[in-house]
């Protein structure tokens, strides 16, 4: 779990953080990708990359917990349910 968001989440948001970067800024302001990773760097330093993770971990645990237990409910939900060959619903 935490071992392995530790390994793919720094990449991945930085990534993201870059292109909203690029997104956000009047036209001409970066010359590409590489061009804002070091003009941000060098003006904000290295955490600039990682502004707003914590907020969107939260997000994220809220989201996906939410998905599981839904996903859960609907099995529950669907465990009684059979079908015959013939296409008909039958339950339990």
């Amino acid at each position: 779990g935490v071992a392995g968001t530790m390994v793919w989440v720094p990449p991945f948001y930085s990534i993201d953080v870059i292109k909203t970067r690029i997104q956000s800024a009047p036209h001409g302001t970066y010359n590409g990708m590489i061009d804002c990773i070091l003009k941000s760097h060098a003006s904000e330093g290295y955490k600039v990359f990682f502004r707003g993770m914590g907020i969107a971990q939260v997000r994220a645990f809220a989201v996906h917990g939410s998905i599981f237990w839904l996903y859960e409910k609907a099995m529950k939900g669907v465990e009684g349910i059979r079908f015959r060959a013939e296409g008909r619903m039958e339950i339990k």
